[in-house]
């Protein structure tokens, strides 16, 4: 027997072995769809990776084996036979197949609406009235009221939180933020600052309390971004955190005006007309786009607030920025603190730097992680800072713009 005819016995007679180390037909997937020279450079190193003879010694083959070709073939032939045994095919079913079909996004009669009380956390209950309504009313007074207070605003400025457990604060339900140790409670704001007697909103507070009550100096209020990110989602994570801040610092995270946990939230498009857009919006026209924006932006107006009695139209105009610094300033003075520590995240630090820009002398500590351009939307202003903007933006990516603003600064 030819040296070649040998090695291929011997290859033969060790299938068994290699079918149970080389269990995954990739390789042999693979192989299916290659040209020759491909195959049998692939298959070389399969036979090197795996190949033992009886006496567990390497086989070595090289392409140019005259009986390389024969002996790897049979060596796949097994393998897949095994494949198929182990695990057959799937079947499919008899006849015609059947495909899903896509819904209309623009058939808006056809979206059934969400229920009245959708994504409402239970927390909510503390405003429910008998018709099973919700109302947010003026705040309860008795609070510590410490440092500077806005004129025309000492019912808010002086209100006294009820914190309790975290339980029911969660809009999904799943009680993740009933934690031992933590606290939570509602601030109440006015919606129009510019109208402080009329409707109010009830902005979500979570409170991890110092470690070391009897040296702590004050509390960290946090944000972290969004917009539309949860304060008291980035709080509760802070829960289990050591080291000097969490012993000597109350944190406090907050949902903004409309976010989350916080009275009213903004409501728009329901559930059907999400799923709807999101799986037939595909090729629409402009035209045919714009009509399911316009359609989602009055959802917004008419779905905001109805559960609270709130005009979703006057409550949406009033969610900003500007108003959130409001509340800001007043939860500062509701927990006691005459001056503000706080720590943004990406939008979070827009929030840190308009209180700044609007209650300057109430800061005792700002820290603004990963800071957004605040001159981005106003070309009047940033023509003020020319000289040290010189060398960002123009064309780049936003990434590396802010990384050059962050040079820039530094230099």
């Amino acid at each position: 027997m030819r040296q070649g005819k040998r090695k291929a016995a011997a290859f033969i007679g060790a299938t068994a072995a290699l079918s149970v180390t080389f269990s995954s037909l990739t390789a042999t997937a693979a192989l299916a769809n290659t040209d020759e020279t491909d195959k049998q450079s692939q298959l070389s190193e399969v036979l090197a990776e795996h190949q033992l003879g009886p006496s567990q010694e390497p086989l070595v083959y090289s392409p140019d084996d005259p009986d390389f070709a024969e002996a790897t073939e049979q060596l796949l032939k097994q393998v897949t036979n095994e494949q198929n045994q182990t695990e057959p095919a799937p079947q499919l079913p008899a006849g015609p197949v059947k495909t899903a079909d896509v819904p209309d996004p623009l058939d808006f009669g056809s979206q059934p609406a969400d229920p009245a009380n959708y994504l409402i956390p239970a927390s909510a209950d503390l405003f429910k009235t008998g018709d099973g309504s919700y109302k947010i009313g003026r705040p309860t007074a008795g609070g510590p009221a410490a440092g500077a207070q806005v004129d025309g605003l000492a019912d808010f400025y002086q209100q006294s939180i009820a914190w309790g457990s975290c339980k029911d604060f969660d809009p999904e339900g799943s009680n993740k933020y009933d934690r031992a140790g933590v606290e939570c409670g509602y601030l109440i704001v006015p919606i129009d600052y510019k109208n402080p007697s009329g409707p109010t909103a009830a902005i979500a507070l979570l409170k991890v309390p110092a470690k070391n009550q009897a040296e702590k100096i004050g509390t960290i209020f946090v944000d972290p971004g969004g917009p539309g990110g949860s304060g008291v989602s980035i709080a509760a994570g802070m829960s289990r955190a050591g080291g000097e801040v969490r012993d000597k610092f109350d944190i406090i995270g907050f949902d903004p005006r409309g976010v989350s946990s916080s009275l009213p939230m903004i409501r728009c498009k329901s559930s059907a007309a999400f799923d709807a857009q999101r799986e037939g919006s595909d090729g629409l026209s402009a035209d045919k786009q714009n009509q399911i924006l316009k359609h989602n932006t009055d959802e917004c107006y008419k779905n905001t607030g109805v559960a609270f009695g709130v005009n979703g139209e006057n409550f949406i105009a009033n969610v900003g920025t500007e108003n959130v610094v409001r509340d800001l300033d007043i939860a500062r003075a509701a927990v006691g603190d005459p001056k503000l520590n706080y720590l943004g995240f990406s939008y979070g630090t827009s929030i840190g730097y308009q209180y700044a820009l609007k209650f300057p002398d109430n800061i005792r500590a700002l820290v603004l992680d990963g800071v957004v351009n605040p001159l981005e939307n106003n070309e009047e202003e940033a023509k003020k800072y020319e000289q040290y903007t010189a060398n960002t933006g123009s064309g780049m990516s936003s990434e590396l713009s802010q990384l050059q603003g962050f040079q820039s600064t530094f230099e």
